[in-house]
């Protein structure tokens, strides 16, 4: 099913992501620390990150079983290959 990925920044190094599937909606919180931009996303914005790391989930598990709040490197703790996917993702 297609998903739209809404991210909005709320400051602090927190966005906001809303995935609308059809009918029903989830909202999560993301922290990315300057670390994390530097370690997965290169020269890409902390927005696209975010974005691309919620594909990255979906295409793994549904909106409802992500995590409601997390930073991007718990992500690695349940998916090894996140790293060098991501990577591949955003290039």
């Amino acid at each position: 099913m297609n998903s739209k990925i809404s991210v909005q920044s709320l400051g602090n190094a927190k966005y906001r992501v809303t995935i609308d599937q059809g009918a029903t909606k989830t909202t999560h919180e993301v922290g990315v620390s300057s670390l994390e931009l530097e370690k997965y996303a290169g020269k890409t914005s902390a927005e696209r990150l975010v974005e691309a790391s919620f594909e990255f989930l979906l295409e793994r598990e549904t909106k409802e079983s992500i995590l409601r709040s997390f930073t991007l490197s718990n992500i690695e703790h349940y998916f090894p290959e996140y790293p060098q996917r991501i990577r591949e993702m955003l290039s």
